[in-house]
């Protein structure tokens, strides 16, 4: 754990300088967000949902996007950590097939073109926190190396707040961080549960935000757990296919079109109530540390018994 104390230690040096390279990437690849706005096909109706799934950008279209809250599945749309790893599948079935071996030259192509999807997408919290976490996996891979989920979770997080001090302070860096635990808190006691269950207990973690924030109903359990799967391997890699095929923009205008009539028959709502932000931030941090003491302790249990 040496290694861990050593990026904390960089981590508060950076923070105290205030140095950060994340701010220089957004910088120096602005072109990539700004190109990706402008690529979508003009044929698209829904160029708001088409620019939130694949370049990351925020709704300016505040019925669609309080829409999208009360039924759980905003972060399904605005690209976060599982759009990186989808693409990282279908870009990998695509290069590493049985015509090209994984060698090291290819498994660069991959990450570099990962890395451009994340300075496409203005590096945001969760895809640049998931792109870490690709990376140091690959080398724990390489050197076969064995980690547990949480670790690797932990370091990849504090390399992302060595690299950008600020992000003590983001609510999506916090919640992608969460989202992280919860899954490997699903793998190592609930991995046979149902999908209904799985997501009751990202609804519970997300607690915390919800009640600073604006709690959404508990029926968006039941649609996030309707729509989560088709989101991700249906709706995104649609998104990405309609760029390079514009005569799907209108399969994908469809699409959308059905899933909020959908979305608005259920009349689902968010009490929005203006949150405390030190308060939300602080709260969040103790449960990220409190799932990493416990699976920690559960891991070292488990060895020994």
């Amino acid at each position: 754990m040496n290694f861990v104390y050593i990026l904390i230690y960089l981590s508060l040096i950076s923070h105290t300088f205030r140095f950060s390279v994340v701010d220089f990437f957004i910088g120096f690849f602005s072109f990539a967000h700004v190109s990706c706005l402008k690529s979508a096909p003009e044929n698209v109706r829904s160029v708001e949902s088409l620019h939130a799934l694949v370049c990351g950008k925020n709704f300016s279209d505040v019925s669609q996007s309080n829409l999208l809250i009360a039924s759980g599945l905003i972060h399904l749309f605005v690209v976060s950590g599982s759009h990186l790893k989808i693409l990282h599948k279908i870009v990998f079935y695509l290069l590493c097939n049985r015509c090209f071996s994984l060698t090291k030259f290819l498994q660069l192509i991959i990450f570099s073109l990962l890395f451009f999807y994340c300075a496409i997408c203005k590096f945001n919290p969760p895809i640049f926190r998931s792109f870490i976490a690709l990376v140091l996996l690959a080398v724990l891979t390489k050197y076969k190396l064995r980690w547990r989920t949480e670790q690797l979770i932990l370091i990849s997080g504090l390399i992302c707040l060595g690299l950008s001090p600020q992000w003590i302070n983001s609510l999506s860096f916090q919640m992608s961080w969460i989202a992280s635990l919860t899954l490997a808190v699903i793998s190592f006691f609930f991995l046979k549960s149902s999908e209904l269950f799985k997501n009751s207990l990202f609804y519970v973690n997300y607690l915390t935000t919800f009640n600073f924030i604006g709690i959404p109903q508990p029926l968006s359990i039941g649609v996030s757990t309707l729509f989560t799967r088709f989101l991700e391997y249906v709706l995104f890699p649609l998104a990405l296919a309609v760029y390079l095929f514009p005569f799907l923009g209108k399969i994908f205008d469809a699409l959308i079109f059905i899933l909020n009539s959908f979305l608005s028959r259920l009349e689902l709502t968010v009490i929005f109530r203006p949150y405390e932000n030190e308060k939300l931030i602080f709260l969040n941090w103790i449960l990220i540390l409190s799932i990493h003491l416990f699976l920690n302790r559960t891991s070292k249990a488990a060895q020994y018994a």
